[in-house]
């Protein structure tokens, strides 16, 4: 697991550089919607969002957001609020981390060590889990959640083929907090 984290941090050194050089010239569609969000007022705006495109506008109630995910925003906002928007990029990245360590446990569980291994270092250099990382697109970030449905299925021995009450809960919270980071990702 440990050459894992260190394969994920060098093949992330220069994306890790990048993203928190150019902080003030980065896009990501979120962080002007949280920033719009946060200018208005969370609590004044009940939580809804409003596009960035328009600008300041004297009456927001009408140009609210309403087909889009709100925790996941509620979330980048919190963490923006707390510390801007290097806090939102390391959460995503130690989200990233995370899901790369959690192949190979995932596929420990059915293949041996090598295998596993293997399996867990394409995962973790493969170029669109090294874009994502530091990207605050919800689709993307919507399939870290697969991965935590995949760890709590995997949990259950092939052989037994049932679940417990308490694992049957564990899948339906992964798969309602799917639906709260992005549709997409159901």
């Amino acid at each position: 697991m440990y050459s894992i984290a260190l394969l994920w941090l060098a093949s992330r050194a220069f994306p890790i550089y990048w993203t928190f050089s150019h902080l003030n010239r980065k896009f990501d569609y979120e962080l002007p919607q949280i920033k719009k969000l946060l200018e208005y007022g969370f609590w004044m705006r009940k939580g809804a969002l409003i596009s960035p495109e328009f600008g300041l506008v004297a009456n927001p109630a009408n140009f609210n957001y309403t087909h889009y995910p709100f925790p996941i925003i509620w979330l980048y906002a919190s963490l923006y609020k707390i510390g801007g928007e290097a806090l939102i990029y390391a959460s995503i990245a130690a989200l990233g981390l995370f899901s790369c360590l959690m192949v190979f446990v995932i596929l420990r569980r059915y293949f041996t060590e090598t295998i596993a291994w293997a399996g867990a270092v394409l995962f973790t250099i493969a170029e669109g889990s090294v874009e994502f990382d530091f990207n605050t697109d919800v689709i993307a970030l919507g399939t870290v959640t697969w991965i935590l449905l995949l760890l709590v299925i995997s949990h259950v021995q092939t052989e037994k083929r049932d679940f417990t009450k308490r694992e049957l809960w564990l899948i339906g919270i992964v798969i309602f907090l799917m639906g709260q980071i992005n549709w997409f990702a159901l």
